[in-house]
């Protein structure tokens, strides 16, 4: 993920004068990143994401301790 991101976003490189700017731009590349299709299941990628995030569970309102003492 931190390769597709540093080649389609980062490169090449970005003269930055307005770092706000600049923010606004790359978060505006990657929503529109997410309206391509999927290039193995021709789908696209914001559906998959929709799909898997039905499928998320919600975690326990109640804390569990992972560690015997």
């Amino acid at each position: 993920m931190v390769k597709y991101v540093r080649n389609n976003f980062l490169l090449p490189e970005n003269r930055i004068i307005n770092i706000e700017h600049f923010n606004k731009r790359l978060w505006e590349m990657a929503e529109n990143d997410r309206d391509r299709v999927h290039y193995d299941k021709k789908v696209l990628q914001s559906k998959l994401f929709e799909e898997d995030f039905d499928s998320f569970t919600m975690l326990p309102e109640k804390g569990f301790e992972c560690a015997r003492y």
